[in-house]
């Protein structure tokens, strides 16, 4: 198999060691994608979890990675000015984890306290970062943008909270942030059909208020999709483990390709910890 392939069944998970943790995250080139724009959030929400319901199974070695990953992740993040809120908050929850857990983690007294030093001293950086104002260089802005174009870029949002982030930003940007596309397009893109017209029924479209319909689905499934701009797939044909866009050379080159998503928690349960 190839160095971001490791393979794997998934109907019976052969039992892991601590050791093949680290195997499967190198193998993966975790430490090169949680640095990338479209891993960054996969990685983060994996290593959360990681932390969070294994890490009393965790070695040293795995508990120093997750914490140099963080201190990496931390500076890209303040780099690049993004994923800085889901950042703060993953970190967090890392910090609590480490503190309220700290008798039933494996290592020594000192290295679980570095550890806990190395994750507090990324949460004051994130708390201590602070956007950098764009100065006035005579290039276009956001509302410089037709409203058609805005409410283009809204639709991309995933996240009710985002649209509504956006919405507080100024009166202009709250108008078109309430637009009923924007709230459609939130509405098919979170909930199947039946969900919606569960509330919609046989009401003609042009009265159908979708933020209302919005908040009956969310009551009714209290589940919104995660969407990665990459994440972990398993190839149906040879049952290797690759990142969807880097791809792999599958061994079962004579048939079509085929692919089921693993979430981070689909991940971690895999490693069978």
């Amino acid at each position: 198999m190839a160095a971001n392939v490791v393979p794997v069944e998934l109907e019976k998970c052969s039992h892991q060691s601590r050791k093949n943790v680290s195997s499967a995250l190198e193998k993966l080139q975790f430490e090169e994608y949680a640095n990338q724009y479209r891993q960054f959030m996969y990685c983060l929400e994996f290593y959360r979890l990681l932390i969070k319901h294994k890490c009393h199974r965790l070695s040293g070695t795995v508990q120093k990675h997750v914490c140099n990953m963080l201190e990496q992740m931390t500076s890209t993040a303040i780099s690049l000015e993004l994923f800085v809120p889901s950042l703060k908050q993953t970190l967090r929850d890392v910090h609590d984890c480490l503190r309220d857990k700290e008798q039933e983690m494996i290592g020594s007294k000192a290295m679980r306290r570095k550890h806990q030093d190395m994750v507090s001293n990324c949460l004051v950086r994130v708390s201590n970062f602070q956007y950098t104002q764009k100065e006035e260089d005579g290039t276009l802005s956001l509302m410089d943008l037709p409203k058609e174009c805005l409410i283009n870029i809204l639709k991309k949002l995933e996240k009710p909270r985002d649209i509504i982030n956006v919405a507080m930003t100024c009166s202009t940007l709250e108008v078109i942030a309430m637009d009923t596309e924007v709230w459609e397009s939130m509405c098919f893109h979170h909930f199947n059909d039946k969900e919606i017209c569960d509330y919609v029924g046989h009401m003609e479209l042009y009265s159908v208020n979708w933020v209302e319909v919005f908040k009956f689905c969310l009551k009714k499934s209290k589940v919104l999709k995660t969407c990665y701009g990459d994440e972990l797939v398993v190839c149906n044909n040879c049952r290797g483990v690759c990142w969807r866009r880097v791809g792999h050379d599958c061994i079962s080159n004579e048939v079509l390709p085929s692919f089921t998503a693993l979430s981070p928690a689909d991940f971690l349960n895999l490693l069978n910890l």
